[in-house]
């Protein structure tokens, strides 16, 4: 059985020389087995060996006695071993969790302590040193008989792919620290005649038997009929598992190359960040693709994967055949909105205004900016500036100066919050407030004018925003559609004679 486990870490690149494994033994038959081999392979791969052995607390002197079992065979074997103790039963009530669950998580939470202690003491006594830390490798003693039970129990409770190619050999979790399962290829029997081969004893758990827990209903119910209609059945669901997990992660390769073309994501300010999904790219994908594009969006945009179900995958796929503006609440308070030709993911509370075209703060005020005030600019020495502030409760504000030389032409577009303006055309003042019924502006040399309504509807700006953006005016011709287009009228020409740079400050 050892070779056949030696194999099976070469092929997965399970151990490498140098890795610190720390081994999870609980006493039982499975964790012994696992001990035993990774001692003997030591030398072999050349790799340090420790133990981490919880006790749950819940069966009272015989989970102590396990704990003792576990130290006394980890002394006889030379192994360091580290013996923690949590309380599973309040743990659990405190929780919500069955005491199956509780004692999982709080077990996997002490691996990953000692995991991360040895990788900080490491680095503290190397602090000055260029020797690298040691990747960390928490064994696990799972066998073919646990993958199948994880499969069959995935599928009666509804699962996606990953959830039918069982447990995976190797993992990260986190950085230069991965679970890895050296006994995933061999059988319960084998590893029961090893440790008889080997005159070794074993702690027996009485809650393995018990049936009200559902694993164990699986293992002592539905594989034994399983194993009636074919004596390889636990075989075979491993076989297939790992048929799929080679088909997963092909298709993941496809994913990703499509999420690269169809995702982009804006980071607006303190760390916020909005999913843009390209409705005409996705609903051109095959749905299999354009529904995992959508699930690693939730999953990004949530940080999390549990209870993402396919029920909120198909809700936002459901948003291509919605109107602009729908939107669908999802797990972890994130909204998935239509605007336009995208759907939007993001978290709910952090993003109350979404916008790909303006970064403003709302104007409260109606400001009137009289020609008094704009001669002052012609008394300024060249780079002094006005200010205007909105007193809105922000701190947004417009700096004004004139400019005595020309501008590149260059400069005149490229930016969405300074713009240059003909001074003559606006120095007997202007307004800065929020859009009103009848503001329109010139749109070309021809005098053609176009609905500021009009307009928000071609550059698809949704409804809810289009209170909030500032605009400059002259009664009811806009000056300046703020982090968007001026006015023809406004614009530098040949006859101009002074510029006047106008920049706007969202106060963020």
């Amino acid at each position: 059985m050892i070779n056949k486990i030696k194999d099976f870490i070469i092929k997965n690149k399970l151990i490498q020389k140098n890795d610190r494994v720390i081994a999870a033994v609980s006493g039982g038959a499975d964790s012994v087995a696992l001990l035993l081999t990774l001692r003997e392979l030591k030398e072999v791969f050349r790799f340090s060996l420790e133990v981490v052995h919880v006790e749950h607390g819940i069966r009272g002197e015989q989970s102590l006695a396990d704990a003792k079992f576990v130290e006394n065979l980890c002394e006889n074997l030379e192994v360091p071993c580290h013996v923690f103790r949590v309380d599973v039963i309040n743990y659990a009530k405190s929780h919500g969790l069955g005491e199956e669950e509780a004692a999982r998580i709080l077990r996997y939470e002490q691996f990953h302590k000692v995991a991360k202690a040895a990788s900080k003491k490491h680095d503290s006594l190397h602090d000055n040193s260029k020797e690298k830390s040691p990747t960390i490798k928490i064994a696990i003693a799972h066998h073919l008989e646990d993958n199948a039970e994880t499969i069959l129990f995935q599928l009666a409770r509804g699962t996606g792919i990953d959830g039918v190619c069982g447990i995976e050999p190797i993992r990260n979790i986190g950085d230069k620290i991965y679970y890895i399962r050296p006994l995933l290829n061999v059988s319960r029997g084998e590893i029961e005649d090893f440790l008889q081969k080997n005159d070794q004893d074993f702690c027996i758990d009485c809650t393995n038997s018990d049936i009200q827990y559902d694993r164990n209903r699986i293992r002592k119910n539905i594989l034994p009929q399983l194993n009636q209609i074919n004596s390889q059945a636990v075989l075979h669901i491993n076989e297939t598992a790992n048929k799929l997990r080679e088909i997963r992660n092909y298709f993941r390769n496809e994913v990703d190359k499509y999420y690269k073309e169809i995702v982009s994501v804006n980071q607006l300010n303190q760390g916020i960040e909005v999913y843009n999904i390209e409705i005409n790219k996705l609903s051109k994908c095959d749905i299999a693709i354009a529904k995992e594009v959508i699930r690693n969006v939730i999953i990004s945009c949530a940080k999390k994967k549990k209870d993402i179900t396919n029920k909120h995958v198909l809700a936002v796929y459901d948003l291509i055949n919605k109107q602009s503006g729908r939107k669908i609440l999802l797990p972890y308070n994130l909204q998935a909105m239509r605007n336009y030709d995208t759907i939007q993911v993001f978290l709910k509370n952090d993003v109350k205004e979404i916008s790909e075209n303006v970064d403003y703060k709302s104007i409260r005020k109606y400001v009137n900016v009289e020609s008094d005030f704009l001669k002052k600019l012609e008394e300024l020495e060249d780079g002094e500036e006005l200010i205007i502030s909105m007193n809105d409760g922000t701190k947004s504000h417009f700096k004004l100066r004139l400019i005595h030389t020309s501008v590149n032409s260059s400069d005149l577009n490229k930016k969405k919050y300074t713009k240059y303006l003909d001074y003559d055309k606006i120095k007997k003042g202007f307004q800065i407030r929020n859009r009103q019924s009848g503001d329109f502006f010139v749109s070309d040399s021809d005098g053609h004018h176009k609905k500021l309504k009009s307009y928000f509807i071609d550059e698809k700006v949704l409804a809810s925003e289009r209170d909030h953006i500032p605009l400059l005016t002259q009664d009811s011709e806009i000056i300046w559609i703020v982090g968007m287009r001026i006015g023809y009228s406004y614009r530098i020409s040949d006859k101009t004679e002074s510029i006047i740079e106008i920049q706007y400050n969202g106060g963020k």
